[in-house]
């Protein structure tokens, strides 16, 4: 009886595995008429609701690599939504453009896009990740999402899964790891809650 308990429950697991592993895949039209969970996703507001060209716009903060030379600009030029945009320049270090924490819920699904191009073809290595904290700030998931670009604006995508009970916070971060001194543009980074794994 036991031995059988243990075969049923591997055989459950695998085929969830298989189920949500390969449909987990959402798309714009999982996201329709659903809120924008990411807090200015799209660069708009700055800190008192001020555009300042010489500060990052509100709730987005920037890491760079040790002694880092990039220069990340927000700008109110060349955006693919609205009217601005965050710009980077690469000088062969890493940086990553980090958003402000928002809610989420445990067993949940989320839709992510953003929209992102590059001064000419680049082989840097872009990284999208969906990061899951407790409510102390504790990570405790990650998605990653790895991402070529061209010169044209280009929608990525992914979906993230979120099954830690624990989850109450999610980030989302964009690394560059730059191999030169290309441009590199962001705008418009969504997050929508589309699936609840227990209904």
């Amino acid at each position: 009886m036991k031995k059988n308990l243990i075969v049923l429950l591997c055989a459950v697991s695998l085929l969830a595995g298989c189920f949500f592993g390969s449909t987990l895949n959402f798309t714009e039209a999982d996201a329709e008429g659903k809120e924008n969970v990411v807090i200015n996703g799209g660069f708009e507001n700055g800190v008192y609701g001020v555009y300042n060209p010489n500060s990052l716009p509100a709730d987005w903060m920037v890491m760079r690599s040790d002694q880092s030379l990039s220069e990340v600009n927000w700008m109110d030029t060349g955006a693919a939504e609205g009217s601005r945009c965050i710009k980077i320049k690469g000088e062969k270090n890493t940086v990553s453009l980090i958003s402000e924490s928002f809610p989420i819920e445990p067993f949940t699904a989320y839709y992510n896009k953003l929209q992102m191009r590059a001064s000419r073809d680049t082989d840097d290595r872009i990284e999208c990740f969906f990061i899951v904290f407790d409510e102390n700030g504790k990570k405790l998931e990650q998605d990653i999402h790895d991402v070529t670009i061209d010169n044209q604006w280009q929608k990525v995508e992914f979906s993230s899964a979120v099954y830690n009970n624990y989850a109450r916070f999610a980030r989302i971060i964009i690394t560059i790891n730059s191999t030169s001194d290309r441009l590199i543009w962001v705008d418009d980074v969504c997050s929508y809650q589309v699936f609840r794994f227990n209904e």
